[in-house]
């Protein structure tokens, strides 16, 4: 089950049923309509506000009607800055750090919630998505560190409780990745080639990252090959952290 929409790359194994929740927009549905294409009935659909309890319990509930199981959990909704510019703590609105923590900490500790009754059935795999940012700082972004450092800390209180019930659960720290939320930052920026030049340069490899790339380190974590990994952070910035 995963609470986003990535285009995986194709697995070697039997493709296992899942459960998908697409962002409720045009970009979404070119994306959702490729998975559809490619993986048929295997794939259910929900549209959810991955920042209500109600969303959450709809895509948990559509995946136990279908598919009876979960076996493994992908957190990866959302949000990146959601103020038109850097702010310190004191200049940052209560609302603005509210709605950053409930999309992106509240609403992963929210899934695995209600995830984990259907897992202790059978084990499973959780993986939570957080950020180079939970480990290197960045300039007037407190909202989103401190909710991309929450996850990172959760994911290992997670694989610490529930490891004796078979389940697995493990944190990818993903870089600067060729996703809208970054294109939309570059394309407003004054130079947008600069910006995207200055996105790229931070990495050791020069680039910034494909969305397939972190695709697949999250099939790893989900797939058997992984098995003795858990409240581990696996790391796939392209040496930004390296710097």
């Amino acid at each position: 089950m995963a609470a986003h929409l990535q285009s995986p790359p194709r697995p070697h194994r039997a493709r296992r049923p899942t459960t998908r929740q697409p962002r409720p927009q045009p970009h979404g549905s070119v994306h959702l309509e490729r998975v559809k294409d490619e993986y048929g009935d295997a794939v259910t659909t929900v549209v959810a506000d991955m920042g209500t309890i109600e969303g959450i319990r709809s895509v948990v509930a559509a995946t136990q009607e279908k598919h009876g199981r979960v076996d493994a959990l992908y957190n990866n909704a959302g949000v990146g800055a959601l103020a038109k510019s850097f702010l310190r703590v004191h200049e940052t609105p209560y609302e603005i750090f509210e709605k950053t923590i409930r999309l992106n900490l509240w609403s992963v500790f929210a899934m695995s919630h209600e995830t984990i009754p259907l897992m202790l059935k059978t084990g499973g795999s959780i993986i939570n998505v957080a950020s180079i940012n939970a480990q290197a700082a960045i300039p007037g972004s407190v909202s989103y560190i401190s909710a991309k450092g929450g996850v990172l800390s959760m994911t290992r209180s997670i694989a610490f409780d529930y490891a004796v019930d078979g389940i697995r659960a493990n944190v990818l720290i993903p870089g600067y990745i060729d996703t809208r939320m970054v294109s939309d930052y570059t394309n407003k920026a004054p130079d947008p080639t600069a910006a995207a030049k200055e996105f790229a340069d931070q990495h050791l490899l020069g680039r910034i990252g494909d969305p397939q790339e972190v695709a697949a380190a999250a099939l790893w974590l989900a797939s058997d090959a992984s098995t003795f990994m858990t409240g581990s952070a696996l790391t796939v910035d392209g040496g930004y952290l390296a710097k």
